[in-house]
């Protein structure tokens, strides 16, 4: 998965700052959401599947303290030379030791296979009070980026498809 996927889905394997600008303005949006909600920085975030790190410094621009996951090195390689906290690997190969406020899937939790390991990882790194955000496509809500079209949503990346009830069920 880390080397086929972003030749697949997005045709290169190089970052570009395009879509990190466009992360880093919808990451700007879930920090304003999450405080609206009762989340007040500093609280300390885990962006799960930070690709170069747009959703964290969009989170960190906001006043959060957080660190990104992912499993494509070159991303994550991108994201460090910006100033960016993040690591190569997943949610066990975080520092235990601290608990994060929260942990956020921003478009990311459709990708894991096998997905109950994915939220056994959740359930190990949460502690009391953990919040997890999921933010996921789903056959009723297609986000801007699929350009409103069920054919683009459908893609090798995408093992799981979500609808609020299946994500309720899930957990």
């Amino acid at each position: 998965y880390s080397e086929i996927f972003a030749p697949l889905h997005r045709g290169s394997t190089e970052p570009t700052e395009k879509k990190f600008q466009d992360r880093r303005k919808y990451g700007a949006g879930i920090a304003s959401w999450l405080m609206k909600n009762g989340v007040k920085p500093p609280a300390r975030i885990v962006d799960v599947g930070c690709s170069s790190g747009g959703v964290l410094q969009g989170l960190t621009d906001a006043g959060f303290k957080g660190v990104g996951i992912d499993i494509g090195a070159d991303y994550v390689a991108d994201a460090q030379s910006r100033g960016l906290e993040a690591i190569v690997g997943t949610l066990d190969d975080l520092d235990s030791s601290q608990s994060p406020d929260v942990i956020a899937y921003c478009q990311s939790l459709e990708h894991f296979v096998p997905i109950n390991q994915e939220i056994e990882r959740m359930s190990r790194a949460a502690g009391k009070g953990t919040l997890l955000y999921i933010e996921v496509p789903g056959l009723f809500q297609l986000f801007p980026t699929y350009h409103l079209d069920l054919m683009r949503y459908f893609q090798l990346a995408h093992i799981w498809h979500f609808s609020p009830y299946t994500l309720q069920r899930l957990f």
